[in-house]
Order: C-alpha cells, then structure tokens, then sequence
C-alpha cells in the first residue's frame, strides 16, 4: 500500500465525514452557524492553498469543499441561528486571510512559502478551542461521529 492508497482513504473518510455532516445539518440534527462555517471555508483555503497540495481527493482539498458545502445547506436550512461571528472566528478568519496574502506574497517574489502554513495552522486553532471547550462541557449539543471520522481522515 502506497502513499496514493493513503491519500485516497484519507480523502474518503474527509469526504465521508463532511456529507454525513451535511446530511444531519440539512435534517437539522447537528447545530450549524453558517458564520461559523463561513469562517471555516476561509481557513481551509488558507490550508489548502499553503500546504501546496492539488486539487483532488485529498484532505486538504475537502478541507475546503465540506465548510463551504455546509455553510451554503446551513444557510438555507438554518439562516435563523446565523449569529455575528464569535471574537475566535474573527481573529481566525483574519489569520487565514493573512496565510493566503502572505502566499500570494510569497509566490510573487520567488520566496519560499513553507513558513506560510504556520499562519493557516494558527488560524484553524484558534477557533477550534471553544469548539472543543463546548464539546467537553456539552457533548450531546452535537454528533461526534463525523467528527471522529475526519479526525480519522486526517
């Protein structure tokens, strides 16, 4: 079993994780902001972009398509609980938007850009620690299953 095998069951079970995550937002069994999400497609394009992985069935790419998926089925199954956007999303946001300019700026003058998947790293932390917070103090709030399933994947 080769790195392509790995890559490819990664990217399934990441692709897995976020259509059954889609699925329980659409049927409004699992709670969904679209702000949030909205924050979250912002910082995995920044992964994404980065990382300098290629589109394709893999982590990263689906680390862009699922948030973006489930903010649009939240929006339209679930506008009325959009909230502003919490001060962790935010900052974020502005992080993840900062590694792709950072990229941008990078790939413009020939610089390496390794160090400019430290930005999107940042980014994807500093909103998943209420998250986790809210999930140790409330675990029946959400379904950990897909959860589990792309943190598998990754």
């Amino acid at each position: 079993m080769g790195p392509e095998f790995w890559t490819s069951l990664s990217g399934l079970l990441v692709s897995a994780s976020g259509i059954y995550y889609a699925v329980l937002v659409f049927l409004r069994k699992a709670p969904s902001n679209p702000v949030t999400w909205g924050a979250w497609s912002i910082i995995g394009a920044a992964l994404f972009v980065t990382s300098g992985a290629t589109f394709g069935m893999n982590p990263m790419t689906l680390g862009v398509v699922n948030p973006i998926v489930i903010m649009f089925i939240a929006i339209w199954r679930q506008y009325k609980l959009a909230e502003k956007p919490s001060k962790q999303e935010i900052i974020g946001s502005a992080i993840g938007i900062m590694a792709i300019i950072a990229w941008l700026f990078a790939k413009r003058y020939q610089i390496s850009a390794e160090w400019t998947l430290l930005f999107a790293m940042a980014a994807d932390c500093v909103p998943a620690l209420p998250i986790l917070q809210n999930a140790l103090e409330k675990p029946l709030t959400d379904r950990p299953f897909p959860w589990i399933l792309y943190a598998f994947g990754y």
